[in-house]
Order: C-alpha cells, then sequence, then structure tokens
C-alpha cells in the first residue's frame, strides 16, 4: 500500500489546533469521526461486535447503514470528516476510507483527533470553549449533566443502540431546532453511529450552527465510565497518530 499512499500529510497536532481555531471565530461547522466500528457497519461487515454493544446484521441494518454511508460521503466545504489513522488501523482501511468518502484533503483530519496524544489539549484548550456558546448534547439516557464544566441547555436522551433504537431522534431534534430558531449554537453527539446521521442531517438542514462528534471524551466527566484505552492511561494516551 505504501505507493497508494497520499502525497499529502498531516499533523496530529495541528489538525486539532485547525478545530480550535474555528472555535475562537465562531464559524459554523460539522465534524463527524468514523473510526473502526463506523467503517465496519459502512463495509457490511456482517456480525462484527463493538465494546459499546452496537453491531450491524446484514439486511436488518440495511437502512440505517446507507444513512451513515450517505453522512460520510456528504460534501461541504465546512463539513469536515475523522477517518482512521494509519498507525491505528494500518495501511488498508485508511486508504479505503479515504477512497471511499471521496473527500477533499481539507475536509479530512484523524477520527482520533480529540483522543490519545490531543486528549489533555482536548479537554484544557477546546473544552472551556463550549462556555461560550448555548450547548445541547446528545448523549446516553444514563449520562449526567452535573459534573460537566459547562452548562447543557438541553439533553437529548438516547439508548446504548441509538443508531437504530433512536434513529427518528434526528427528526426530533429538526423540529426543536426550526420550533426555537436556534442559531449559533453547539451540539455535541456522544451517540455512536448516530452522532455521524446527526453531524450531516442537522448541518444540512441548519448550517448556522456547530456540530462536534466527541464520542466518549467526556465519559468520565457524566458518570458514563473509563471504557477506553486513552481514558485509562493506557499507551495510546500518549500516541500522536500518523496520516502519511
Amino acid at each position: 500500500m505504501a505507493g497508494n499512499r497520499s502525497l499529502k500529510n498531516k499533523n496530529f497536532t495541528n489538525e486539532f489546533h485547525k478545530i480550535l481555531e474555528r472555535f475562537k471565530k465562531g464559524h459554523p461547522f460539522a465534524l463527524s469521526k468514523y473510526a473502526d466500528g463506523e467503517w465496519n457497519i459502512i463495509n457490511e461487515t456482517p456480525h462484527w461486535g463493538h465494546v459499546d454493544g452496537w453491531y450491524y446484521l446484514p439486511y436488518v441494518d440495511k437502512f440505517y447503514r446507507n444513512k451513515l454511508y450517505e453522512s460520510f460521503i456528504f460534501k461541504h466545504p465546512d463539513y469536515i470528516i475523522g477517518i482512521s489513522c494509519r498507525c491505528c488501523a494500518g495501511d488498508e482501511v485508511h486508504e479505503q476510507m479515504k477512497k471511499t468518502c471521496n473527500q477533499p484533503d481539507n475536509n479530512l483530519t484523524f477520527a482520533n483527533l480529540f483522543v490519545n496524544g490531543n486528549y489533555n489539549d482536548f479537554l484544557n484548550k477546546l473544552v472551556p470553549l463550549f462556555t461560550n456558546y448555548t450547548v445541547y448534547i446528545i448523549a446516553n439516557k444514563k449520562a449526567q449533566m452535573k459534573k460537566l464544566p459547562f452548562k447543557v441547555k438541553k439533553h437529548f436522551m438516547i439508548d446504548e443502540i441509538a443508531w437504530k433504537n433512536n434513529y427518528n431522534s434526528i427528526e426530533e431534534i429538526k423540529q426543536y431546532i426550526e420550533k426555537h430558531h436556534i442559531e449559533g449554537a453547539l451540539f455535541l453527539f456522544a451517540s455512536g453511529p448516530l452522532g455521524n446521521m446527526l453531524a450531516h442531517q442537522l448541518f444540512d438542514s441548519f448550517p448556522s450552527n456547530i456540530y462536534l462528534d466527541i464520542g466518549s471524551t467526556l465519559n468520565p466527566q457524566m458518570d458514563m465510565g473509563a471504557n477506553r484505552g486513552y481514558l485509562q492511561g493506557a499507551e495510546t494516551s500518549k500516541r500522536m497518530c500518523i496520516w502519511k
């Protein structure tokens, strides 16, 4: 695969600071991140299981897979796709994801952008900027909001297998945004593949807000457990991911 590698490299730290600058400027955008779980659904890997309990069943889940795929290939100058890097997923997966989403280079970044070696900067530099926005969060119904270092205007509650069980919440949130004329707000997605669908469909309909896929980054603060290596101080917590 070495001969097929992109000639354009990306630096893990610099990519994080690009997002940081977007926040400081307040310019609306969306960031939708796709790691191994989302890729296995898009790639239709049957019966593939995930640490959070979600999986793909051929035929049964085809509708939801297609909606996830649509979010992966959606294009807009301010719609950013995070894909798996070489050091975490290997050359083949990295190149397949780039080819499948077919996004311009400027709209691609690391799926791990807020974790591993960038996690401390995420907590100490990016999260404090959330206080500059009216924040809405889509997260597990068991998640607690009281310990978060910013105020949450509304918590849209979802189940564990939200990408299938709570797909209708996309339309409900659209109606909420329209009813309350929401602009310039921040929507955070801690909702697995549903977050990708939300980032796509909400940004497409209401492009005047910021839509951010935060994954498991705030799990400890929401009393959802430190269920990832980077949250437990594993070797990956210091990894500076590699693109080229």
